[in-house]
């Protein structure tokens, strides 16, 4: 390996010209990743030869309406929200006397799987982040003895280490996600997204952790910003015999979101920016998002990609649902890093996998491909305005 180990980078499918900050970087990548691979006798995967799994979606499912509570804090704001869990989509028998760890578990996704799991009969539930005030909202929130906390960073691979031992379920969820917060500190985006990831699995690989599950986003298909990439690389590096992967658009109203935001420029009456009016986004509720994690959960052997084939909405049609059809929209133009449409699966994935139809779902195992279309928020079914008002309802009514 030379100094910059630019010869070595081949095993992750990166090429990079010599540069020594760069370099430097990614060969803390290999460095890592040699470590917690060759620790445990394990092989450095060089590429995805395992299945890939996406969920089929035809419509709104009508037995599985979204259901919504968002208490106001002291304060402002809504740091977090009670999401009872749907009906006949959590098997319970899977979580049975479980102890399952969230990682990043303070934010949208922990809430939401944290409320469905405190319904069944899990033995632990741990919430691993970094944020004391949302840990102690949390605690006060749910109030139940199953909920353990843990103050740490997936950065911190002694602290992670201690914390899933015992563990039989992982739902690995923290990550930075603001995308121009990652598009000026791109370091900081590789720390905690790629090389926090090596460490989480990691240390599920050191205490025979059953089942990881990987939480991404849309935006690592055919990234164009940092934290796409990031979050593309750490996918690839995650994938493995008992490490599976979920991909899913923005969560209706969950924190950060384009919702609430619309919802603190009406009441500001201020006009709503956005930043393209062709501009289009994936919408998975708080239900088909629990559902795409149990069905994961259940049914995951390692190496599979499960993605909830949701459908889309452009944003001059949200913005028409919550605040009218003449309330005044400033267009600010497109943002460095940002896509007019999000991509769920893509053409290429579809070439080198084998498609086959079960039930509700489209199943991609390794081989020669049918080649399909890319599923982009452009091309999937699009989200009317009337729907679009229903589910602002659904949020407003308990905001």
């Amino acid at each position: 390996m030379s100094v910059l180990g630019c010869e070595k980078f081949s095993c992750l499918g990166i090429r990079i010209k010599p540069n020594l900050k760069i370099g430097s970087i990614f060969m803390r990548i290999y460095y890592r990743r040699e470590i917690f691979a060759g620790a445990n006798g394990l092989p450095f995967p060089r590429g995805n030869l395992l299945p890939v799994v996406f969920p089929y979606h035809e419509g709104a499912r009508k037995d599985h309406p979204s259901a919504w509570y968002s208490p106001r804090l002291k304060g402002g704001g809504r740091h977090h929200k009670i999401i009872p869990p749907p009906k006949k989509i959590l098997n319970p028998e899977i979580f049975k006397d479980k102890r399952i760890l969230i990682t990043g578990g303070t934010g949208s996704f922990g809430n939401f799987i944290t409320s469905a799991l405190l319904k069944l009969p899990a033995k632990e539930i741990i919430i691993y982040s970094r944020d004391e005030e949302k840990q102690l909202s949390m605690s006060r929130l749910y109030n139940d003895p199953r909920l353990k906390f843990i103050i740490g960073d997936i950065r911190d691979r002694k602290k992670i280490l201690q914390a899933t031992r015992g563990v039989d379920i992982l739902y690995h969820a923290a990550a930075l996600k603001i995308i121009s917060t990652c598009e000026e500190f791109p370091e900081e985006a590789l720390e905690t997204n790629v090389l926090g990831t090596l460490n989480v699995k990691f240390a599920c690989q050191s205490h025979g952790v059953e089942k990881a599950l990987y939480i991404n986003t849309d935006k690592a298909v055919k990234p164009i910003n940092a934290y796409g990439m990031s979050k593309a690389l750490a996918e690839k590096l995650w994938l493995g015999p008992g490490f599976s992967v979920t991909r899913y658009g923005n969560v209706f109203g969950s924190r950060g979101s384009v919702v609430p935001y619309f919802a603190q420029l009406i009441s500001e009456k201020k006009p709503l920016k956005i930043t393209d009016p062709r501009m289009t986004r994936f919408l998975i509720t708080y239900s088909q998002a629990v559902e795409l994690i149990s069905f994961a959960t259940e049914n995951m052997q390692g190496g599979e990609v499960f993605v909830y084939l949701s459908p889309a909405c452009r944003l001059v049609d949200l913005a028409e649902a919550m605040a009218g059809k003449d309330y005044p929209l400033e267009f600010t133009g497109i943002r460095t890093g940002e896509k007019l449409h999000e991509v769920l699966y893509c053409r290429e994935e579809t070439l080198t996998h084998r498609v086959e139809r079960k039930n509700n779902f489209v199943i991609l195992y390794p081989g020669r491909g049918e080649e399909l279309e890319d599923y982009s928020s452009d091309r999937a079914e699009m989200l009317s305005v009337p729907k679009l008002k229903r589910m602002v309802e659904k949020w407003n009514a308990c905001s």
